[in-house]
């Protein structure tokens, strides 16, 4: 199975009747420049898991300096220490209406990882139906 295959595009193509467009990658240099807070946060995140939950016995402190500079290919610091890659795959996509004069929002974003060992890291999900918005009073 594909980190693709997991979200539902018929399904949710289904509930609008305009024409949508669907942008999406697979290649990781590709959304590691296009999503480049959320490949740092997910390098945050696998490294957590290295120190917290692996207990490979590294220092948890030894890329202090590069986390708090906010280094977006945090990642390949990470894949240096435990010499492994720690990105296996990933799949990014968004969804949102042809029509570029459209004022509404994108439908949704998704980003998927599958990541050192063998984890698969949620990123970010997103799903907005912006034809009917939710009232404040319904939140």
């Amino acid at each position: 199975m594909k980190l693709k295959d997991i979200v539902p595009y018929k399904e949710i193509r289904n509930r609008f009747n305009e024409e949508l467009v669907l942008h999406q990658s697979e290649n990781i240099r590709e959304v590691e420049e296009s999503h480049s807070d959320s490949f740092f946060h997910l390098s945050l995140n696998v490294w957590n898991r290295l120190i917290e939950v692996y207990r490979l016995g590294l220092d948890p402190f030894a890329l202090s300096p590069f986390i708090t500079s906010g280094e977006t290919l945090l990642h390949r610091r990470i894949e240096k220490l435990i010499q492994e890659p720690i990105i296996r795959n990933v799949y990014c996509a968004d969804l949102d209406f042809r029509n570029a004069s459209s004022r509404l929002p994108e439908i949704m974003n998704v980003f998927l990882a599958h990541v050192y060992p063998n984890d698969l890291q949620i990123v970010n999900i997103m799903l907005i139906n912006p034809l009917k918005p939710l009232k404040i009073r319904d939140c």
